[in-house]
């Protein structure tokens, strides 16, 4: 997935509330990726599935794990 392609994701993730399931498995988002997906899930706290497998970010974890601070729920 190209940076746009991330960055309309992580659009849709900071606006819609009513996505709970989301799997981006396979698609290579990278670090930037991970990150633009981290700044979404703050505000986002209705996603409770989240599958990055295969997804080539190395430490855009860190970012991603911020955001998914499961105390939201």
């Amino acid at each position: 997935m190209h940076a746009q392609g991330t960055a309309a994701v992580a659009a849709v993730l900071a606006s819609n509330h009513s996505i709970y399931q989301l799997s981006l498995a396979g698609c290579p988002l990278k670090d930037e990726g991970a990150m633009a997906l981290a700044e979404a899930l703050k505000t986002n706290i209705s996603v409770y599935k989240l599958d990055l497998s295969n997804c080539m970010v190395g430490a855009g974890w860190a970012g991603l794990q911020g955001g998914c601070d499961t105390s939201n729920s």
